[in-house]
């Protein structure tokens, strides 16, 4: 098992936009900001091909977004030394304020991954 204790920052750059046909009336809006964030992950080897891999993060603080946090958890298979198949499932949640602008979201799902180590 291997736990590491991070931190870092998570760029974002959100647009939005609006079209009434009916008027002709279009509106957009473009933000761009940065959060701060800590991580902690965590790696289990099960056997020498497979691995599970949990991760969480959570950020914002006010200084970007009110709050922003991730999870993911994903079982990897070592397929040869440089090549890695994964599936799992991931949560990002992000609670943004600023000047009349509120952005409350969250994403959520399964993925498949490959990663290539060279």
């Amino acid at each position: 098992m291997a736990l590491d204790v991070m931190a870092g920052a998570r760029v974002w750059h959100t647009r939005a936009s609006l079209s009434v046909p009916v008027i002709g009336e279009q509106r957009s809006s473009a933000h761009n900001f940065v959060d701060p964030v800590v991580a902690v992950r965590a790696s289990f080897k099960f056997s020498p091909s497979w691995s599970m891999l949990g991760y969480a993060d959570i950020g914002g603080f006010g200084a970007g977004s009110e709050l922003t946090r991730q999870f993911a958890l994903s079982v990897n298979y070592q397929v040869n030394e440089n090549i890695y198949v994964s599936t799992g499932y991931r949560h990002l949640d992000l609670d943004y304020k600023h000047e009349g602008m509120r952005l409350d979201t969250k994403l959520t799902g399964p993925f498949l991954g490959l990663t290539w180590k060279f």
